[in-house]
């Protein structure tokens, strides 16, 4: 079980002694230091020094809801009695559509804004790895009455609304068809849609985004960290965790908000100033089938435009690119 209360005093980056936490726990020095081992379960690095204490190098900036609400509201969005910021979960979108799917009447948009998931959803199953207070993990999701038109280009608007939430065009980010915000080659976020119901009729729609923000600390360090990129690396002025998940959030409380009134079209209308695909040759797979050919961008309902080696140009939905250069 992880200790909010134990994370909130190391949250400083300084160092404290385990008398001092033990006094403010109301446990004896012996299960401050259980409580300590059990914090690498999710990936946070505590240095103990001999004399000093203990530590988590750099500090974490924590989830603080009451400081999200307020930017919301600064923004426009009200969203008291639908924001919820929780400590650990399986997956945030699996958390706000269950709630999406449970309230009656509906009380939505939903946002959800956890510190770590432990089932953190990508595409095909995948899991996404996700260290305690390191990254933004949100998602955003309500009842959708009238159907949703496409959901591939529910998935490529919702790309685009990350990308310019937080201007990551001028970090040279950009976007790999169908969800994967990227940066220097590397993956940089995953943004994951999802729905509930027929999408030719009332629905529960789910927005998500899960964005890379500090690489781990070496001890803590992952298998794939080096196939991430990461924000602050890119970007050392992004540096406030809650100002990054308000921008986004409200980004997808207005792509949200389109879904349901005038369409995501001029999102769609934007992919090329953002496509890290244009003109590039890729492969492109799903299940058996792989094709090759070069990608022309997306067509109007979201799918990727392949012109493929024998000249014709293919509208794919589903799979996979790689790229071949």
């Amino acid at each position: 079980m992880l200790n909010k209360r134990l994370i909130q005093i190391l949250a400083d980056g300084k160092f404290h002694s385990g008398s001092e936490i033990g006094k403010v726990l109301e446990v004896s020095r012996a299960a401050v230091w259980k409580q300590i081992k059990k914090l690498g379960d999710f990936d946070l690095t505590v240095h103990a020094v001999p004399g000093k204490g203990y530590q988590i190098p750099g500090g974490i900036d924590l989830v603080d809801r009451e400081r999200i609400l307020n930017l919301l509201e600064q923004m426009g969005h009200n969203v008291t009695s639908t924001l919820e910021t929780v400590d650990v979960v399986d997956s945030t979108n699996h958390y706000v559509l269950d709630k999406v799917v449970k309230t009656i009447p509906d009380r939505g948009p939903w946002v959800c804004v956890a510190e770590s998931q432990i089932a953190g959803r990508a595409r095909y199953g995948r899991i996404w790895g996700s260290p305690y207070g390191a990254n933004v993990y949100l998602s955003v999701g309500g009842r959708v009455r009238h159907g949703v038109e496409s959901l591939d280009a529910v998935n490529s608007a919702a790309s685009i609304a990350v990308m310019e939430a937080l201007n990551l065009k001028q970090y040279r980010c950009a976007v790999k068809w169908p969800n994967a915000i990227v940066a220097r080659g590397k993956r940089l976020g995953n943004v994951q849609v999802e729905l509930k119901g027929e999408s030719t009729g009332p629905c529960c729609l789910v927005l998500g985004v899960n964005l890379n923000l500090r690489p781990p600390s070496m001890m803590a360090r992952r298998n794939d960290s080096d196939e991430k990129s990461y924000l602050l690396d890119i970007a050392q002025g992004l540096s406030d965790r809650n100002q990054l998940v308000a921008e986004i959030a409200d980004s997808l409380l207005c792509l949200f908000r389109a879904v349901q009134t005038s369409g995501v079209q001029r999102y769609l209308d934007r992919w090329a100033q953002y496509d890290d695909l244009a003109e590039r040759p890729v492969r492109f797979v799903s299940g058996d089938q792989q094709l090759k050919g070069r990608a022309l961008g997306i067509d109007s309902t979201g799918r990727l435009r392949l012109q493929t080696e024998s000249g014709g140009i293919e509208a794919l939905s589903g799979g996979e690119v790689e790229y071949l250069d």
